[in-house]
């Protein structure tokens, strides 16, 4: 079974547009790397409920919630 059918229709790519950029601003307030702070407003631009990663950059966010999104780092 090929995995790539699959993984389309489980995962929707999201864009980033000029207000995702606006949000961005996570970059200052909470001193993420600008990729990081690009991938964080993105969740919170689509209103996702939850946004989890891996990523050790979001540690001190772990838990919080920002405007609608929970920010959970495994």
């Amino acid at each position: 079974m090929e995995i790539k059918p699959k993984l389309s229709q489980l995962i929707k790519p999201l864009q980033i547009d000029q207000e995702t950029c606006m949000r961005a601003q996570l970059r200052t307030l909470e001193k993420l790397p600008e990729i990081d702070s690009l991938i964080a407003a993105t969740a919170i631009r689509y209103n996702l409920d939850y946004f989890y990663t891996f990523d050790d950059g979001f540690t001190r966010l772990n838990n919080r919630k920002i405007q609608n999104t929970t920010i959970i780092k495994l």
